[in-house]
C-alpha cells in the first residue's frame, strides 16, 4: 500500500510517520481496545479483581477460623461462585471467536477497529528502511483473539508481513520469549536479493485464553499455543451440561451487574451473584450427588489437578 497526500488524513498521516520513523514503535493495548465486544473485568464500581480479592479474604479466612464442614463448603462455594460468574460472563464469550454469530456479530466495529490498526502497521513497516529492523512490539493486557484473528484474516491478502505472538513447532505450538527476537528475510525465485520482512510481536502480558500449562517433562512445564484451550472447553462441557440455557444465565449475571445495581456493596453483590448461580444449579441438576461431582470437577480444574 502507497501513501498518497490528497486530504487532510494523509497529511495528518505523513506527519505522524515523520515523527515516529526509524524510532523503536512499541504499542500498549489495553481492555477498552476489545469494547463493546468484549466487556471490561468492571463490576459496578469495583474492578474484578477487588471482587475477587474481597472474596477469598473473607471466605478464605472463613474456611481457617472455622470447624463445621457444612460451613467450609459454603465458604469454599462462593469462592466457586465468583469463578463461574468470570467464567460465564468474560472467558466464555472470547470462545467464540471462529463462530458464525461472531462472524455475524453486531459488534463488527471493533473487529473494523482492528483491522485498521494492523493495516496501519502494515504500511508503516513497509515504509521503513532496511537500516533498522522493521519490526512493532504490541503489549496487550488482554485475553481475548482479536489481534489473532485480524492477524490471520489480514495475511490472506499481505503474506509477507510476519506477526509473531512468541511460539514455535507444527503441531504442537510452545511459547518461548526466545522467539521474539527474529530477524526475517525473502528473496524472489530468479533473484538473491534479501528483503526484510516486516514483523509485528505481540506480547500477552496477562496471558491468552489460548494458552496452556503442559507438563513437558517430570519437572519441566511449557506454555502451549493452540485455537481451543482444552481445560476452558472442558469447563464448557460441564457448565452446558450443568445449566439448560447458558445463555439465559449469562444474561441474568449480566443484569445483576448493570448500573441499576450500581449502589449495591461487595458483599451484597457477592451474595447476589452467588444465590443467582445456587438457584440455576438446583434448577438443573437432579441431585445433591451430581451436584457434589460438580463441585469437584471445578475444584480439580481450577487448582490444574488431574
Amino acid at each position: 500500500m502507497k501513501y498518497r497526500k490528497t486530504d487532510k488524513n494523509s497529511n495528518q498521516e505523513n506527519s505522524i510517520y515523520e515523527k515516529i520513523s526509524g524510532k523503536n514503535i512499541n504499542f500498549l493495548i489495553g481492555s477498552g481496545a476489545s469494547l463493546p465486544l468484549y466487556n471490561t473485568l468492571k463490576i459496578n464500581s469495583f474492578s474484578f479483581e477487588e471482587v475477587f480479592n474481597y472474596v477469598e479474604a473473607t471466605f478464605l479466612k472463613k474456611i481457617d477460623d472455622i470447624d463445621d464442614l457444612k460451613e467450609i463448603k459454603n465458604s469454599r462455594r462462593r469462592i466457586i461462585f465468583m469463578y463461574l460468574v468470570y467464567f460465564i460472563n468474560w472467558i466464555q464469550p472470547m470462545t467464540l471467536i471462529n463462530s458464525s454469530e461472531f462472524n455475524n456479530c453486531e459488534y463488527n466495529e471493533t473487529i473494523k477497529n482492528y483491522k485498521k490498526l494492523i493495516s496501519w502497521f502494515y504500511e508503516y513497516l513497509e515504509r521503513e528502511g532496511n537500516e533498522r529492523p522493521k519490526r512493532i512490539n504490541v503489549f496487550t493486557t488482554n485475553y481475548d483473539l482479536l489481534f489473532e484473528k485480524t492477524f490471520d484474516d489480514f495475511l490472506l491478502k499481505n503474506p509477507l508481513i510476519y506477526f509473531n505472538d512468541g511460539s514455535r513447532s507444527v503441531f504442537k505450538k510452545y511459547l518461548s520469549n526466545k522467539n521474539f527476537y527474529l530477524n526475517l528475510t525473502h528473496s524472489g525465485y530468479n533473484d538473491n536479493y534479501k528483503r526484510e520482512i516486516p514483523i509485528v510481536n505481540l506480547f500477552k502480558l496477562h496471558g491468552s485464553i489460548s494458552w496452556e500449562l503442559w507438563n513437558i517433562e517430570s519437572d519441566v512445564s511449557e506454555i502451549m499455543v493452540s485455537e481451543k484451550n482444552q481445560k476452558i472447553e472442558e469447563i464448557i462441557i460441564i457448565l452446558n451440561n450443568l445449566f439448560k440455557d447458558l445463555e439465559n444465565v449469562k444474561k441474568e449475571i449480566t443484569e445483576l451487574l448493570s448500573k441499576k445495581n450500581k449502589n449495591k456493596n461487595v458483599l451484597e453483590l457477592i451474595s447476589s451473584l452467588s444465590e443467582l448461580i445456587e438457584n440455576k444449579l438446583k434448577d438443573n441438576v437432579e441431585n445433591d450427588k451430581n451436584l457434589e461431582q460438580f463441585w469437584k470437577k471445578i475444584f480439580r480444574i481450577i487448582n490444574n489437578r488431574s
